[in-house]
């Protein structure tokens, strides 16, 4: 006996149907792992030379295209850039240090209503992010 195309389409959309269905069920089984650790963060604190040129060069690049400087203008613009960078990797510091040492605070504030399990697993993503927070972010 011969397979119809209405059969094999049909056959199709249900294979069709279980591949989406086994990708979502991945999807939100990789969205729950991912929220269990949510309240950890890696903080880095790369060499502020190594980003500030680039960061200098491109916003003097959009500037000049907008605005077109003289010589003595981009020269002016490049050190007032410049400063503009170091001020914002200064309060993007600072306030990274507040956000952690706010999650820091909450995982104590978490801790006296948790099972013994479950301590155990926020004082190591405390102590992980507390380490971060002494070592990574000067």
């Amino acid at each position: 006996m011969k397979s119809k195309l209405r059969d094999q389409l049909t056959i199709g959309m249900a294979m069709l149907a279980i591949l989406l269905c086994g990708y979502g069920i991945g999807f939100l089984l990789g969205e729950k792992k991912g929220q269990r650790q949510a309240t950890f963060i890696e903080i880095s604190a790369p060499s502020s030379e190594d980003k500030k040129d680039p960061w200098v060069q491109r916003t003097l690049t959009t500037f000049d295209n907008e605005i077109q400087f003289t010589p003595e203008q981009r020269e002016l613009a490049t050190r007032e850039i410049g400063k503009t960078y170091d001020a914002i990797r200064k309060s993007r510091l600072t306030a990274l240090r507040q956000y952690s040492s706010n999650i820091i605070d909450l995982h104590s504030q978490l801790l006296p209503h948790l099972k013994e399990s479950q301590k155990v697993i926020i004082q190591e993503q405390r102590d992980r992010l507390q380490e971060t927070l002494d070592l990574g972010i000067q």
